[in-house]
């Protein structure tokens, strides 16, 4: 019989085979092929086949089977090792129906065959004429044709479930014409049978997979779309952050980066719209742009895959998402740098990436499960003995469920501790298993890499600053009228220009809790030139239960002993970035409501340091349910310079015994018994002002925050426009 190719050694060996003639499945199953040129016949030539498979069970490979009807009439090479006669089987077989086990052909139409197994791998070589002119066997065309794969880690029995499959992956057997490729295909074989591929890759490196995932059949290009739209967004950005600040506000920022879209809702149940309403045109850009580059990475998993391409595409998008949901919630935050937007402000945006990646995880299981429709197995998707571990990806999922069930409001509000802690345990289990599964530690993790780095230096900052540098309780006092402690701080260092700037801090007393650390806004701050220090106050109204409860039964204590017991206290920040460059409006309102007056405290002594030289027209209108309150801010009742105006609404009427007493504040900035009406006060500073934008400052509930939202909108015109920055601390 006339030898077709090189059958002598039992080895598969990459150089023997044409270098683009290589599938890799996985990192664990490897198939080789190349034409011999058929003596006796031009068009009609012989086809060796190779394959590495790190398992000592069978290999199976099927040919030319119908795309959507499982396995049914897949054309199959059935072959394992022998343990007991230390040969090989290799089997000629075909699939009769879709999910039935193959069915030994009763023409074998291979013509040789040849293999062995060492160090846990199974090598098989086998070849066959392109026709082999047997209706159970399949033409192999110039041109694609669907392959699918299967193996077992030990069994050899061909009705043992397989431990790793794929199905439907696309290749052209002929692309390599006889003779072109290899080290020497028209005899075939390397001729001294050493060397074996044992390590079933392709290249050097396939020991780690990483000839599967480095080498691919489309050119990157989401990595081109993403870097495109990515630079100049960061350069936009820059400008925005670091040159905008120091000029007025004129007509091109006004339309890009603080007009807001429209008005937003008033009603609870169509709250969650509200962040995408109050979006500028610059954040849609953003928005857009990720929305874009999303596409782009499902465009590359698509075109990529051989088999399964659209679970395979939602794959890519996971990928994408994984790597950047952690960089808006660094509170050193690379956005902040780069962007201007401060961590609280892009949470917002972490939750959306979140979302989205939760949306693709769970269209990529259910993509998986359509594909492989009928040859859908439950027990390779609950095993962990292959090397894409599918089990690991369910268990990612999972966790990711219980992430966005317990990122809910309510839950988020009310069990803050359960919400956070629980955050951290589930993110951790997600990323761990999504790194474990498919590969994900070369395909995952290195894109991850840049993220999860500024994540662990925005903890280290957290600790140095937070934690490393000391901080003193200067003061500890409780105000019993307004339920409120006023608590002073001294400290070296605090990460922000200025302190009066809208800045809030986490204060962590471990005599209140060893767990718990609170947000805090700054009502007032200066630095002690001689001891270079930072005083900073802060007030932090009693809710009657919590932390807030805890640090006001403190302060009660001192007060009862009559001295103040020195504690350990650390602070963290500060943090807080305004969205519009209030320093660089000629016309300023500041709308505070209840202790949402605290950062507006705040930058009232910084616009009155300035006030001198700047000569701004400043309105602060503040609004609280009881009289009291108003004691606790007493510079606002001091000599006030020309120029600022200041209200303060008083909801509700002091008691008749208070009247009768004359416990009640004698100023005619104080209107009693009405509430704000934010459309008129707004309506009276556009006539008042000539300038063409004027920012407007808001802390306070939520109601009135969606009231003033709104009223600047409606009260914006083609002569003024308000440009609004809302405190909401919601984390």
């Amino acid at each position: 019989m006339f030898v077709y190719g090189d059958m002598s050694t039992q080895w598969v060996v990459a150089k023997d085979y044409p270098s683009s003639n290589v599938k890799s499945f996985t990192s664990s199953f490897t198939l080789y092929w190349r034409l011999i040129t058929n003596p006796t016949s031009t068009t009609n030539h012989i086809i060796e086949f190779g394959c590495t498979c790190k398992a000592t069970g069978y290999v199976t490979i099927g040919f030319g089977h119908e795309p959507t009807s499982g396995m049914k009439n897949a054309d199959v090479m059935f072959g394992y090792f022998d343990k007991t006669t230390s040969k090989v089987v290799i089997q000629d077989a075909w699939v009769t129906s879709k999910s039935s086990i193959p069915t030994i052909d009763t023409k074998d139409d291979f013509l040789q065959r040849n293999g062995g197994q060492q160090g846990g791998v199974t090598h098989l070589k086998w070849t066959r004429y392109l026709n082999t002119g047997d209706t159970k066997d399949k033409v192999i065309p110039y041109g694609t044709m669907l392959v699918s794969w299967a193996y077992h880690s030990s069994s050899t029995s061909i009705s043992a479930t397989h431990t790793n499959q794929g199905k439907s992956v696309s290749i052209n057997f002929q692309l390599v014409a006889p003779g072109s490729g290899g080290s020497n295909n028209n005899t075939g074989g390397s001729g001294n049978g050493t060397n074996p591929v044992d390590n079933g890759g392709s290249m050097d490196d396939d020991e780690n997979g990483l000839g599967e995932i480095f080498t691919t059949n489309v050119f990157r290009f989401h990595l081109v779309v993403t870097g495109a739209i990515a630079i100049p967004l960061m350069i936009i950005g820059l400008i925005y952050s670091v040159i905008l600040p120091y000029f007025k506000p004129n007509m091109f920022t006004d339309l890009l980066f603080y007009r807001k879209f429209t008005k937003i809702f008033p009603y609870k149940i169509l709250d969650y719209l509200n962040p995408i309403l109050e979006m500028t045109l610059g954040e849609f850009i953003i928005v857009i742009s990720y929305i874009i580059v999303n596409a782009a990475w499902f465009a590359y998993g698509y075109l990529n895959a051989d088999s399964e391409k659209v679970s395979k595409a939602f794959a890519q998008v996971n990928i994408f998402n994984f790597s950047i949901v952690l960089i808006p919630v660094t509170r050193y935050s690379a956005l902040q740098a780069i962007f201007g937007i401060s961590f609280e402000r892009s949470l917002k945006y972490h939750k959306w990436i979140g979302l989205l990646a939760f949306a693709s995880v769970t269209a990529h299981g259910i993509a998986m499960l359509i594909e492989y429709g009928d040859g859908f197995d439950w027990n390779f998707m609950m095993s962990v003995n292959n090397d894409e571990y599918p089990l690991f990806g369910v268990i990612a999922w999972i966790a990711m469920l219980f992430l966005v069930l317990l990122s809910f409001e309510p839950i988020r509000r009310k069990l803050w501790e359960l919400f956070y802690y629980s955050h951290i345990l589930l993110v951790l289990i997600t990323f761990g298993f999504s790194i474990a599964h498919g590969k994900g530690f070369w395909r995952l993790l290195p894109m991850m890499g840049i993220s999860i780095i500024l994540y662990l230096f925005d903890l280290f900052l957290r600790f140095v600053i937070g934690y490393a540098l000391p901080t003193e309780l200067v003061k500890l006092e409780y105000h019993e009228e307004c339920q409120t402690t006023i608590c002073t701080f001294r400290k070296k260092y605090l990460s922000i220009k200025n302190a009066n700037l809208a800045t809030f801090i986490f204060v962590y007393i471990p005599s209140i809790s060893l767990y718990q650390y609170h947000p805090i806004t700054i009502s007032n701050s200066y630095r002690n030139e001689l001891e270079n220090t930072i005083e900073f106050t802060c007030h932090i109204k009693n809710i009657g239960t919590g932390w807030s409860a805890k640090l006001a039964q403190l302060a009660q204590n001192d007060a009862k002993n009559g001295h103040q017991i020195k504690r350990t206290v650390r602070v963290e920040g500060g943090y807080g970035n305004l969205s519009i460059p209030l320093l660089s409006y000629n016309t300023i309102v500041l709308f505070g409501g209840g202790v949402g007056i605290t950062p507006i405290y705040a930058l009232y002594h910084l616009l009155l340091q300035q006030q001198t030289e700047k000569k701004r027209k400043i309105y602060i209108f503040w609004t609280v349910r009881e009289e009291k309150m108003l004691s606790l801010f007493p510079d606002f009742f001091k000599a006030v310079d020309e120029g600022i105006y200041l209200q303060f609404y008083v909801s509700k009427p002091l008691p008749k015994d208070d009247l009768e007493k004359g416990n009640q504040l004698q100023d005619e900035r104080i209107v009693k018994g009405n509430r704000l009406n934010v459309k008129s006060l707004l309506e009276r500073v556009r006539k008042e002002t000539k300038d063409d934008f004027v920012g407007v400052f808001a802390c306070g509930p939520s109601k009135m925050i969606t009231d003033i939202h709104n009223a600047c909108w409606d009260c914006s015109s083609l002569t003024t426009a308000f440009h609004l920055h809302k405190e909401e601390f919601e984390f």
